[in-house]
């Protein structure tokens, strides 16, 4: 006797539960293949949250938050100001909790990044005061209430990773795989912050240059 065929069986899917902003002790189930995105960093993808339709909404610059100086293009996602007047442009959203990550390309020189409160100055760059903490590419200078110490200058044309901690109140700062800086004591409700230079940001709406660390948002929303 012939033993009957066994019945065609469905492709295995994988389901990634992933939190969403807003939902508290909740999940949203997203189905994917096995290599496919999440919303949150397994230190493999490189996925945008907004690039593959997981949200909407990742940061932009905010034209109607930007110093005069300060140009905008490319969706609000790349800025620029003259290097001797490293003028500001905060984002379009702000968060208070959890731990965020994006990128920055610069394809100018003396650039400044990092991230202050709604009352950090826009007249000069991120970290000018108490409210804002920043680096400066060109000296490798982290700035925070105006001062600072030096530490590694990046490169023109390398990508910049941010992994903005605001649980822990961390603010680390990487070109590629290597640590330019660390900052503690970062807390309220923060916005990114670029000023001088030319740089393009990238919040979550294409894939990163890396993979986004482990835990952290896939962008910024």
């Amino acid at each position: 006797m012939v033993a009957a065929p066994l019945a065609a069986q469905a492709p295995a899917a994988y389901v990634f539960r992933v939190p969403f902003k807003g939902l508290q002790g909740a999940s949203v189930a997203k189905t994917s293949t096995a290599n496919g995105p999440t919303l949150i960093g397994d230190g493999v993808s490189t996925q945008g949250a907004c690039a593959y339709g997981g949200i909407t909404g990742c940061a932009t610059f905010n034209p109607a938050d930007a110093d005069p100086a300060v140009t905008l293009s490319n969706g609000n996602l790349t800025e620029s100001s003259s290097a001797g007047t490293p003028r500001s442009v905060r984002t379009t959203v702000s968060e208070s909790s959890g731990k965020w990550y994006w990128e920055e390309t610069s394809t100018g020189p003396n650039t400044y990044s990092g991230v202050g409160t709604s009352a950090e100055p826009l007249s000069d760059h991120p970290g000018f005061d108490n409210y804002g903490w920043g680096y400066m590419t060109y000296l490798g200078r982290f700035y925070h209430n105006g001062n600072g110490p030096n530490g590694t200058g990046g490169a023109t044309g390398k990508s910049r990773r941010f992994m903005l901690d605001l649980d822990a109140g961390t603010l680390l700062v990487y070109e590629g795989n290597s640590k330019l800086f660390t900052t503690t004591g970062v807390t309220g409700a923060i916005f990114p912050i670029a000023s001088g230079g030319t740089a393009t940001h990238n919040y979550g709406q294409s894939a990163f240059a890396y993979p986004v660390p482990a835990g952290y948002h896939a962008g910024f929303w």
